[in-house]
This record gives structure tokens, C-alpha cells and sequence, in this order.
């Protein structure tokens, strides 16, 4: 009895005990005191312990939706928002509650998803029609999707819910601001303020809006105003230091800098610290704090490069190097890094070099923006004009705003003549940066391109008024005087632009072009050569004179000074182009393709190359291999609008397949759009295709862009008559035979003007 009494003791403790361990490993009790503990560390401001603890509880519930919101306060805590984000909406789709949803709603603002902020905020509003907070998301949601009536709509009902709650006030004036009603904007900014005159918020919401109306005086005392009642609120700081930065007065910015950086830790500010004592010429200052900053492992990058930044335009080129050089050994794919090294390569002239290091760069990080920018330059000095079209081209796919991205990009699409791109992307750039004299400088010489003479010499007055003495305001004066034929003063202003920059190809260019065009061919070549003896060997100056030799039709010695500029810079394209029009004009066309088929073997993208040997090739009668070279152009670049557009005409001369042949004429037009050969190519075409509407869209536009062209007004009476409209075809063919009667095809004009009834 005894024995058995002891068993059956025996085996009820350890059912207890078993119990007991089941009773600890209940899921939801351990989820439980995980939460509890996380809560508790919270509270304490011990976050990577609370953080454990709410992950530890999730794992054991996924579903644990309040374990999530609380995570995501501690990430939002840490300064991991993208971590609190991922939590505050999972968060939302687990519990209904108001603070969750709007909370979520809010960082899926801040993220771009609007459509869904903009849900989260509704359905708050079904359960609370007069939230405050559900409107003021409600409406900032609709502002960004652009709905800036629905938006300020949606604000006034925050306000109604609230009227003393002053950034409502504040955030209907930027509503206001987007819709382009700057009075309301301002009386609800100062609305703000009234109804509370101590929300630093809300003088930094008025300082904000200042700044957007390009009002920087009345934007600072704001800020200032901002920080009376809030001395350290680094939002203010921050804001007022941004603005002296952008005014370019850096020693303003120091002191502002200086409280951030002694009340927080973020090496961020410090490295712009840094950056300001570089700007106000204080090196010493500047090495101190990057050294400091340094010692942090996390900076390691960032202050290597300023270092190596420092030392390099300092004269210490050597360090600069070394700089780099330690930080691309402990990380090879440093984009930031390659950039910056292949920028010193470029300054030492190893461009092979330098390209190397920018390619690697965006190969490392394909986002990064000023990688494509300077692979662009590189392209750009190696003469592969298209290639640095493409990395600008991609520069401004990863950030639109890249002013010398677009204002690179515009030079180039002016040098292709295509003045509309150009002239686009120089307002865009003027937009951004109007006192930019970069910028401006662009857009008056797309104006130029577009003849738009007297807009042009409008953008000019204002260049010349803020910057007098720039060598680039003479130059534009002169190109149009050239434009309204004004050779002499022409020549004067290019005079002046050369004596402030005496080593200026455009200055040197503008001087004998304007020489040449009075009738001073000896003048012109007095100048060129007294360009060439100051500087023998550089490429620009000798294709300008071999240029100045060209028109002169002094063969011999153009052909020695665009051959020893060839020798200087073998990718001078410029100069292959001259020198195979001066083979051309003496009948040496063999020689010329031998020129432009040296040119394509050094170049990766060789269209203009194979383009200019295919119009020798089609000159000359040699078709099958005009279109084969017409062919090749196409296959490197498919849009090469002028291989297109003869390959097309060629099909047409040939009769052969028409459907081909729109295909590529539409190509040119594409590029093209308001050449008048190319939209004559098109038009034929339509004609010949039975397209007669078609045929009449293309055709204007060449008679508008050349209208003293008699084939064009034919062409266009052709079309007409095909349309069934006799009237306006009897005014085409009229015209063309006013302009030339005896023009290629008058007797056929002639023919269909008496077949009209």
C-alpha cells in the first residue's frame, strides 16, 4: 500500500509539473510578457530593448496588431522610418483604431502613396466625420495627387472642426500657394499665426512660403521669430541654415550650424559644417572637423572624400590621391568615390582614365546621378557626342532638377540643330536658376537658333545687366548683330569678348566669321593667324583658322592646320568634317571618305561618320553602297534622322517598298520634326501612298519653314488637288511657279494647275 501510495503521489506531481511547463508555454502568455517588457523598456528609452521584445511578441503572433504599432513607435523613435512605416501599416490593417490608421496614413503620405493615405483618412472620417487630423491627411493626399480645389475644400472643413488649430491654416496656404492664388495663400499663413502667434510651426510654415515667393529677407526674420520661441528647434535650425546656404552667405549659416551640431549627434549637419568652412576659406577649420568626424567608422567615406576633396585643390595633389585611393582599397565600389577620382583624372587630362572610373561608378550604383552626369562629360571630351547625350539623357531620368545635366544636354541638342529641345531644356534650366548666367546664357542662344531675334536680345539686356563684363555676353551681342546682318558690329563685340578671354574659340570664331562676312578676307586671316602663333597646338583655335582658309579657298593651308588639328585631338570631329568638305570642293571625294571612315573607327557611335560617307557615296551615284553606309547609320542609332530620311528618299527615287520608306521618313519626322527636307520626304510619300491629308500636315510645314522653295509649294498644290481642294492647290502651284517657272517640275505644275476646274 505504502509503495503503491508513493507512485500514485509520484505521478500527480509530475502531471502538475507538466501542467505547470504547459501553462508557461502558452502562446498567448508569452506573447504577453513580451509585450509587457517591451512596454516597460519603452517607457524607460531603452529602444533596441523594446524593439527585441515587440519582435520577439510578433513572432509569436504575426496578428498582434498592437505589439506592431508600439514597434513601429520605437523604429520611429530610433530614426528607422522606413522600418516604422512597414509596421505602422501593417499595424492599420489589423486594428481599427483612429490613431493607427491616421498615424499610417500619414507615412504613406510622406512615402507617395496618396491614393492610400487618402483611404486611411476616410476611413476615419465614415466613423468621425469632424477629425481634425483626418482632414488635414484627407486634404495634404488630394494636394499631392493634384487635386488642389478638392484639397483646400477638404482644409476649410479641418478648419470648421477646429478654427484655433493653427497649421490647418497653414497648410491651406500652401494649397492656396499650389493653386497659384498667392494673396489667399498669405492671409492664410498670417491666419496661422494669429491663432497662435506661439506656434514656432507656424512661423516656420510663413518662412516656408516666403522662401517659395522668392522673398529670402522676410523668410529669414520668420525662421528667426521661429527659433525666439523655440531655441532649439532643429527643424528651424536647419531651415534658417538651408536658407543662408542657398543665398550663398556660408559665414551666416556657421553659427546656425554650429548650435545643431553642439546640441545633436547627426554627423550629417557636421559634414555640411564642414563643407560651409570649405566655402568661407577656412580649410584649417574644415580638416579639424572632418578629423573629428572621422573617429566615427560610420563617417569614414563621407570625410575621406572632403579630405581627399581639400587636399586636392589645395595644391596637395598627391594627398588627394592617397585620400581616395585609402577609401576605394577598403571599398572598391564606392560610386562616390569613383567619381570623385575619375574628376581628378579629368583635371590631369587622362580622360581614358577618368571614363573607366565613371563607368564603374554607375555600373556600382546605377541611381546615382552625378555618375551619369560626369561619364557624360567624359564621353563629351573624348568627342561621342551621342554616348554623352544618353548619360545626360539619364542623368535627368534620375533626377529632372540636374541643372548641369540639362543645361550639357541643351549645348549638345543645339550643335544637332535641334533648337526646340534645346531651347526647352534652357527654360526648364532658367525656371530653377533664373539668376543662373549659365542658364540664361543657353536659352538666349537656343532663342537664337529659333531666329527669335528680339526675345533673344530681351534674355540678353538682363544677362548683360547682371554680369557686364562676361566674355559670353559679347559673344551673344555678336551673334546677333550677325543675325541682323550687322557684320561690323558683329565684329566689335566678338573684339571685346576676346580681349576679356583671350584663349575663347567662340570669341576668335565670332571675329573672323564677322571679318569674312564684311568682306575683310584679309583681316580674318590676320587674326587666325595671329591666334594660331599664341597657341599652336590647340585644336580649337586651328579649326577656326583652317575654317577661315576654307572660305578663303587657300586650300593647301587649311588642309595643314585641320590636319595638324586632327593630330592634337584625334576625336575633334569638327575638324574631319572640314577637312572632308574641303576634299569634296576639290573634287577628292575618295580622299574624303578615307577621312570619314577613319573617323568612324574612332568612334563607338560613328552615324555622323557613316551618315556624311553615305551622302558622298549618293552623290557621287554609288546608291547600292549610299544605302548600305545609310543602313549602317541606322543600325547603330535607329533614330539617325538624316540617314533615315535619305535612306527613304533613296526607296522613293528607287520605287521601291513605300511602307519601308514612311517607316523611315516617320523616324526623321520623329527627330525632326520641323525640318522642311524632312517633312518633303514625308509628304511624298503620303502623295504617292494616296494620303493626301496626311500628305498636306508634312507639306506645310516645309512650305513654312522654307516658303521661297518652289518644289515645296508644288508639292503641297499636289496634295491639295488630291484632297479635292482646287482652290487652295491653284494658290500652291501658282506659287511655285511665281517663285521659279521653270523649276524641275513646272511643266507638271503647269499640267495639273489647267487640269483644276
Amino acid at each position: 500500500m505504502r509503495v503503491l501510495r508513493v507512485v500514485l503521489i509520484g505521478v500527480s506531481m509530475t502531471a502538475l509539473s507538466f501542467a505547470a511547463i504547459a501553462c508557461s508555454r502558452d502562446p498567448n502568455v508569452v506573447k504577453q510578457e513580451h509585450f509587457t517588457r517591451g512596454e516597460q523598456y519603452f517607457a524607460e528609452n531603452k529602444l533596441p530593448e523594446a524593439i527585441i521584445e515587440y519582435r520577439n511578441a510578433i513572432q509569436i503572433d504575426p496578428q498582434f496588431g498592437l505589439a506592431r504599432y508600439k514597434l513601429g513607435d520605437a523604429y520611429a523613435k530610433t530614426g528607422e522610418a522606413q522600418a516604422a512605416f512597414g509596421e505602422y501599416v501593417r499595424a492599420a490593417d489589423l486594428l481599427d483604431e483612429t490613431e493607427v490608421q491616421l498615424k499610417a496614413g500619414n507615412f504613406l503620405l510622406l512615402a507617395g502613396r496618396l491614393e492610400e493615405a487618402k483611404s486611411r483618412a476616410e476611413r476615419v472620417l465614415a466613423r468621425e466625420p469632424q477629425h481634425v487630423g483626418a482632414h488635414v491627411l484627407r486634404a495634404n493626399a488630394l494636394a499631392g495627387l493634384r487635386d488642389f480645389g478638392a484639397a483646400v475644400s477638404q482644409m476649410e472643413q479641418a478648419i470648421q472642426s477646429d478654427p484655433n488649430r493653427g497649421l490647418s491654416y497653414a497648410s491651406l496656404g500652401s494649397f492656396e500657394l499650389m493653386r497659384g492664388n498667392r494673396a489667399e495663400a498669405e492671409a492664410a499663413y498670417q491666419r496661422a499665426i494669429d491663432s497662435d502667434p506661439k506656434s514656432a510651426m507656424a512661423h516656420m510654415a510663413l518662412g516656408n512660403y516666403r522662401t517659395a515667393v522668392e522673398e529670402p529677407a522676410a523668410a529669414e526674420q520668420a525662421f528667426l521669430k521661429a527659433l525666439e520661441i523655440e531655441p532649439n528647434n532643429v527643424l528651424a535650425l536647419r531651415t534658417l541654415a538651408s536658407l543662408y546656404l542657398m543665398a550663398q552667405q556660408p559665414a551666416k549659416a556657421e553659427p546656425i550650424l554650429r548650435r545643431i551640431t553642439d546640441t545633436s549627434k547627426d554627423l550629417r549637419m557636421r559634414l555640411i559644417l564642414a563643407d560651409v568652412y570649405v566655402a568661407m576659406e577656412q580649410p584649417e577649420k574644415a580638416e579639424q572637423e572632418l578629423e573629428a568626424i572621422g573617429k566615427d567608422k560610420s563617417a569614414f567615406g563621407a570625410t575621406k572624400l572632403r579630405l581627399a576633396a581639400l587636399d586636392y585643390l589645395g595644391g596637395r595633389a598627391g594627398e588627394g590621391h592617397a585620400h581616395v585611393d585609402e577609401l576605394l582599397e577598403q571599398d572598391p565600389k564606392n560610386a562616390h568615390g569613383l567619381v570623385l577620382k575619375g574628376r581628378f583624372l579629368m583635371l590631369e587630362q587622362k580622360v581614358d582614365d577618368a571614363l573607366a572610373r565613371f563607368d564603374a561608378a554607375t555600373k556600382a550604383d546605377p541611381k546615382y546621378d552625378s555618375a551619369q552626369f560626369w561619364l557624360g562629360q567624359a564621353y563629351f571630351a573624348k568627342g561621342r557626342h551621342d554616348e554623352a547625350l544618353g548619360a545626360y539623357s539619364q542623368t535627368l531620368q534620375l533626377n529632372p532638377g540636374y541643372l548641369p545635366a540639362k543645361l550639357s544636354a541643351a549645348r549638345l541638342h543645339l550643335r544637332a540643330g535641334k533648337s526646340d529641345t534645346a531651347l526647352n531644356l534652357a527654360q526648364e534650366a532658367v525656371r530653377a536658376a533664373p539668376s543662373n548666367p549659365e542658364a540664361r546664357e543657353m536659352l538666349i542662344w537656343g532663342l537664337i537658333g529659333q531666329k527669335n531675334t528680339q526675345r533673344a536680345a530681351n534674355e540678353l539686356k538682363v544677362l548683360a545687366r547682371d554680369n557686364p563684363d562676361a566674355p559670353a555676353v559679347h559673344v551673344l551681342q555678336g551673334a546677333l548683330d550677325i543675325m541682323r546682318r550687322d557684320p561690323k558690329e558683329a565684329e566689335k563685340s566678338f573684339a571685346k569678348a576676346l580681349a576679356l578671354q583671350p584663349n575663347s574659340a567662340d570669341a576668335l570664331s565670332g571675329v573672323v566669321a564677322s571679318r569674312l562676312a564684311s568682306g575683310n578676307a584679309a583681316g580674318a586671316q590676320s587674326q587666325a593667324d595671329a591666334a594660331v602663333s599664341k597657341a599652336p597646338n590647340d585644336p580649337a583655335t586651328l579649326v577656326v583658322a583652317g575654317r577661315v582658309y576654307l572660305a578663303t579657298r587657300q586650300f593647301e593651308k587649311a588642309e595643314k592646320l585641320l590636319r595638324t588639328a586632327i593630330e592634337q585631338d584625334p576625336q575633334r570631329l569638327d575638324a574631319y568634317s572640314l577637312l572632308g568638305q574641303l576634299y569634296v570642293t576639290q573634287s577628292r571625294t575618295e580622299e574624303a571618305i578615307k577621312e570619314f571612315d577613319e573617323l568612324s573607327k574612332r568612334q563607338t557611335n560613328a552615324v555622323g561618320a557613316h551618315t556624311i560617307v553615305g551622302m558622298l557615296k549618293q552623290a557621287g551615284n554609288h546608291r547600292v553602297e549610299a544605302k548600305a553606309r545609310y543602313q549602317k547609320a541606322l543600325e547603330i542609332n535607329p533614330n539617325a534622322a538624316v540617314a533615315a530620311n535619305n535612306l527613304a528618299w533613296m526607296h522613293v527615287e528607287d520605287g521601291e517598298n513605300l511602307d519601308v520608306a514612311m517607316q523611315l521618313a516617320q523616324t526623321a519626322s520623329s527627330q525632326l520634326p520641323e525640318s522642311a527636307e524632312v517633312n518633303d520626304t514625308l509628304g511624298l510619300i503620303y502623295i504617292k501612298k494616296g494620303l493626301p491629308g496626311q500628305a498636306i500636315n508634312a507639306l506645310k510645314v516645309s512650305v513654312e519653314r522654307d516658303p521661297k522653295n518652289a518644289v515645296y509649294h508644288y508639292r503641297l498644290g499636289i496634295a491639295y488637288a488630291k484632297a479635292g481642294n482646287a482652290g487652295l492647290a491653284r494658290q500652291s502651284l501658282d506659287r511655285a511657279l511665281k517663285l521659279d517657272a521653270n523649276f524641275s517640275e513646272a511643266a507638271d505644275a503647269r499640267a495639273t494647275r489647267a487640269s483644276l476646274r
